[in-house]
């Protein structure tokens, strides 16, 4: 580089243009739609659903507004699956359990700063981790809702608040491991020491990929369906996260809100703001 230049490197890892569905906020992160996911019209809990077949999965392009550094959040969306029919490798068979991915954004690896929620059928339960410069944290909670009605959708809420992180399921909330003590730093079970999920370094980050980890690792592949993904660039009060669920309502003048997906729709291509 020549002496008096600036040079500028883009951090992201930049998605290929595609299918598409859109962003409800002022941010516009709209969404690319990869495989060939279905929108059910009217089976949604709020309007239609994208249904993903265990081959499709959603990214939302990386964005300033969705790279939460130390911030407090709230992701929030409608779920619905059986983890019961998630077929189980043999124990002892070598191959790895599937832990189907719901969300997952930045990297993957154990010493990339990352955040994902998914599901664990082997232990029958859903698992939310957040991990940064200085400890992962993680929170779980029994999936119980989803194997006694496994036909109906159900909310799951994972927010980090003043350094503790929950995980939430049709409003009931956990911050434990097996209802212990979470893998979390000290000094109390479900908090951490403060951190970054992400930094303007030099590394490549991701965005939010629904439905699969950003390699497409196998096991990660989620068969489901899901509605109004939400991200919020700070905790929601408990009334809030109640009106989220009760009538989809977000802040409607609260620039936090900088992704909400309704799965209305898809277009064949993306738009012009991605």
């Amino acid at each position: 580089m020549e002496h008096g230049t600036v040079q500028i490197h883009d951090m992201y890892n930049r998605s290929q243009n595609g299918p598409a569905t859109p962003d409800r906020t002022v941010h516009g992160n709209n969404a690319y739609v990869r495989g060939t996911p279905g929108i059910t019209g009217t089976g949604g809990k709020f309007g239609g659903a994208l249904d993903l077949d265990g081959d499709d999965s959603v990214e939302l392009p990386p964005t300033d507004s969705e790279a939460l550094g130390t911030a407090d959040f709230t992701l929030a969306t409608w779920v619905r699956f059986d983890p019961a029919a998630v077929p189980l490798p043999a124990p002892g068979s070598g191959r790895a359990d599937p832990t189907p991915v719901i969300a997952w954004a930045y990297g993957v690896g154990p010493t990339e700063r990352q955040l994902w929620l998914r599901a664990d059928p082997r232990t029958g339960r859903l698992v939310g981790l957040i991990q940064t410069e200085n400890a992962t944290t993680v929170a779980s909670i029994p999936d119980t809702p989803f194997r006694t009605a496994k036909d109906q959708f159900h909310h799951v809420v994972l927010k980090r608040e003043a350094g503790r992180l929950t995980l939430s399921i049709d409003g009931s909330r956990t911050d434990a491991v097996d209802g212990t003590e979470p893998l979390s730093c000290p000094p109390a079970p479900g908090t951490c020491r403060p951190g970054s999920l992400t930094h303007g370094d030099a590394f490549k980050v991701t965005g939010f990929h629904l439905g699969t980890r950003p390699d497409g690792y196998g096991p990660s592949r989620f068969k489901g369906s899901l509605d109004e993904f939400t991200l919020v660039r700070r905790a929601l009060s408990d009334t809030e996260t109640t009106a989220l669920r009760a009538g989809n309502t977000v802040p409607a003048t609260d620039r936090a809100t900088v992704a909400h997906l309704s799965f209305e729709k898809i277009t064949t291509t993306g738009y012009a703001r991605m």
